[in-house]
């Protein structure tokens, strides 16, 4: 008798308990849904919502419809952000259609717009300010990128999944299935002087490239090396339509001040390929192979303020020291060691077919 009142005194026990917390309000820093003053105008606008919208955002038709995530002022304006779960910064995503459509990540302020559409798509990553804004930009995101990055005519930074700097990848199509490090101002930069007429810098590059790096068409494509700072560069008074590829397929090392193709006195039309250590896949010091193919397909070891001239140390597999084979045609094709201070003459210890 005595067992059976205490089952009974446990079950009512436990009933009340969980009467109890059923009947608790829900707490009071639980996320609710909001809009903010002049938001949500238009047919079906942020229908679904509950997520977050700052002040005068998602004005338009179906703009921001199942929005769970956090939008801020003036953002999402026009026929945008549908099905984002992220964080949109203001002055967003705006402009047309298609823009930052099932975002997940973190977008800055002034980023995925600038009058485009389905930039930022699928964007699971970090854009930064002021970055992604020309058409089709950052699509597919997975990484980082930086502020005022990714800027172009058509298309950069398409799944990007590494690390992009600030003032990056601006040029159509350039750091296309970036999976590596890109530094600030590369491939190619946006500070002054800006150039937009260079296609394809740094597309699928897996290794790491410094800050002032990798300018030109195709310039750095397929690294998987190590690229340093200020290098891989041609200049930016080139108007041909031609590659000039600089460091792309490296697999070596570059360090800083290197492989930068220059541009020859009085050719202002250069019709060149100016592959300055294309192929790489040895090791390139300091302020080394700058000129024409200088240092194309190396396998060896270049020592710094070597092979600075036209086609100097161009298929190299041995060592060269420092301040060496600096004159054209130089050390081409060289498998020996050489020393410091050698071999500075014309086609000098250039080894024969």
């Amino acid at each position: 008798m005595i067992s059976r009142s205490i089952l009974f005194l446990t079950v009512c026990l436990l009933a009340a308990a969980v009467y109890g917390l059923a009947a608790e309000p829900p707490a009071a820093s639980a996320k609710q849904p909001s809009v903010g003053e002049g938001s949500c105008t238009g047919e079906r606008a942020c229908e679904g919502l509950t997520g977050r919208v700052g002040d005068n955002s998602c004005v338009g038709v179906q703009a921001c419809t199942n929005n769970a995530g956090d939008i801020g002022d003036n953002s999402c304006n026009g026929e945008n952000c549908a099905e984002n779960s992220g964080q949109i910064g203001d002055n967003s995503c705006n402009m047309y259609s298609g823009n930052c459509t099932a975002n997940q990540g973190s977008i800055g302020n002034g980023s995925c717009g600038a009058g485009v559409v389905d930039t930022c798509t699928e964007n699971s990553g970090e854009i930064g300010d002021n970055s992604c804004g020309s058409l089709f930009a950052c699509p597919r995101n997975q990484g980082r990128i930086g502020d005022f990055s990714c800027f172009a005519h058509l298309g950069p930074c398409t799944g990007n999944r590494g690390h992009i700097g600030d003032y990056s990848c601006s040029a159509m199509g350039s750091c296309d299935l970036n999976t590596g490090s890109v530094g600030n101002n590369s491939c190619y930069g946006a500070r002054p002087p800006l150039v937009s007429k260079y296609v394809g810098a740094c597309g699928n590059n897996k290794g790491s490239i410094g800050d002032d790096s990798c300018s030109g068409h195709f310039a750095c494509n397929d690294n998987a090396g190590i690229l340093g700072d200020q290098s891989c560069n041609v200049p930016v008074l080139v108007y041909d339509f031609y590659p000039q590829a600089a460091c792309a397929q490296n697999f070596g090392v570059v360090s800083n001040g290197s492989c930068n193709a220059l541009l020859p006195a009085g050719d202002p039309f250069v019709v060149d390929y100016r592959e300055s250590c294309g192929t790489n896949s040895g090791s390139v010091g300091k302020n080394s192979c700058n000129d024409y193919i200088a240092c194309y397909s190396n396998a060896g070891e270049i020592a710094n303020n070597s092979c600075n001239a036209e086609l100097a140390c161009a298929y190299n597999t041995g060592l060269v020291g420092s301040k060496s084979c600096n004159a054209v045609e130089a050390c081409q094709r060289n498998d020996a060691n050489i020393s410091h201070k050698q071999c500075n003459d014309f086609q000098a210890c250039m080894r024969s077919d």
